[in-house]
């Protein structure tokens, strides 16, 4: 949803909408994008959090290389 308000927003960079930048401030505060947000969602950063697991970083250019190669 962010996306298509950043194209709004981009169209004319000195003068954006008021209705498009409330838009994008609501939508960052539902993804907890500032501290305020965090303290009210009652969100909580684990710093020793274990990874999320990354199957592959294999360069784009191999991955695309090898599908061609069929």
């Amino acid at each position: 949803m962010v996306a298509p308000l950043r194209d709004v927003i981009a169209r004319n960079p000195q003068r954006p909408s008021a209705s498009a930048m409330a838009e994008l401030r609501l939508n960052e505060e539902r993804l907890g994008a500032t501290l305020a947000d965090r303290i009210r969602l009652r969100m909580n950063i684990v710093a020793d959090a274990p990874l999320a697991p990354v199957k592959s970083l294999e360069p784009a250019a191999q991955r695309i290389a090898r599908r061609l190669d069929v």
